[in-house]
């Protein structure tokens, strides 16, 4: 039986793309806190509401999958329902007083986020290079191509938390940063790797800086891709103990 091979890791992606409460949208309008870090603290009501409020969810869910044949109106109610309990929740919390709804709730969102991003890019590099080894164990011939462009997208994003780690928590916590990714990229190809899986990684290496010279074409076809051929399921018919989950 074929052994499993590590896949790389998702690397964090928030459930709400947009935030949808008030005093987040003030604080990405301020300034002061970067969007990905606010989008992360929204989650924390997310993640909340899916576990509390389970049983009213499954109702509405199961009702707009019996109401609508349509997958983006199913889908458009499931989230709807699910915002309209985030902003319930949130509402709530801020009445009692709860020190997650204001400025020093965020920044300790900021702090658990900026210095997991980076742990999770790290993890999302190692496992690459661990994939490329045991892909070369089982004799199976791996995306070269498919890999480059996320790890392209982790670095383009790794590159920009290490410079926010570095302006909201300190010079010494963005050095352990940039520490961390490149013990990551050194691991892909490295000289400890067999001769056949040291060369793939240079390969993924060549391809990244092909697509660094140029991002948007490859993004395009990436994009014309994946339009043909991904089945999308729908992130509210996870249950939540199933769900990627974000661990700094």
């Amino acid at each position: 039986m074929e052994p499993d091979r590590k896949c790389p890791t998702p690397v964090y992606q928030p459930f709400l793309k947009e935030l949808v409460i008030a005093d987040l949208q003030d604080a990405e309008r301020s300034g002061a806190f970067d969007r990905d870090v606010l989008l992360f603290a929204q989650d924390g009501y997310v993640m909340r509401v899916l576990a509390e409020c389970r049983d009213r969810l499954a109702e509405a869910f199961t009702a707009a999958n019996g109401d609508s044949e349509d997958p983006e109106e199913r889908s458009s109610r499931k989230r709807s329902a699910v915002i309209a309990a985030v902003l319930e929740l949130y509402a709530r919390l801020k009445e009692e007083g709860d020190e997650t709804t204001g400025v020093r709730g965020y920044a300790g969102a900021a702090a658990v986020f900026l210095n997991g991003a980076i742990v999770d890019y790290e993890t999302y590099l190692r496992d690459v290079a661990q994939h490329l080894e045991q892909s070369v164990q089982v004799g199976h011939t791996p995306d070269v191509g498919w890999l480059a462009g996320h790890t392209y997208a982790v670095l383009a994003r790794a590159s920009r938390t290490i410079e926010t780690v570095e302006a909201a928590l300190g010079v010494e916590a963005g050095c352990r940063a940039e520490t961390l990714i490149s013990a990551g990229v050194r691991a892909i190809g490295s000289a400890g790797q067999d001769s056949v899986s040291a060369a793939l990684g240079k390969q993924l290496w060549r391809t990244v800086e092909a697509i660094d010279r140029a991002p948007q074409t490859h993004v395009m076809n990436a994009e014309e891709t994946l339009a043909s051929t991904a089945v999308l399921d729908d992130v509210w018919d996870i249950a939540p103990a199933e769900r990627q989950e974000f661990e700094p």
